[in-house]
């Protein structure tokens, strides 16, 4: 079993999503730090780690937070914003 499966019961909601975000400023620290292959194979570990934290932990908020009639409305809005949210950031990332 992954260590997430242990610690969605052992942690918070907002402690599993920080401790996401400081993989992925690692995962970004890594991937900045140098172009061996190596390296490059460590930051997408990490990324695909903070992924893997953070977006079943942000499916599962979604269905806590939304009234059980509405569940499916809220996914769909939530993935929504998700992806113009990704598509903002790829296209100013673009211009970089």
């Amino acid at each position: 079993m992954p260590a997430n499966f242990y610690w969605a019961n052992s942690f918070s909601h907002r402690k599993l999503l920080a401790l996401g975000l400081v993989m992925l400023i690692a995962a970004d620290l890594v991937l900045v730090v140098n172009d061996h292959w190596l390296t490059v194979l460590a930051g997408v570990a990490l990324w695909g780690d903070h992924m893997g934290m953070t977006q079943g932990l942000l499916a599962t908020m979604v269905a806590d937070t939304a009234p059980v009639d509405l569940r499916g409305t809220a996914y769909g809005f939530f993935n929504l914003v998700s992806g113009i949210a990704l598509l903002v950031a790829s296209a100013l990332a673009g211009l970089l």
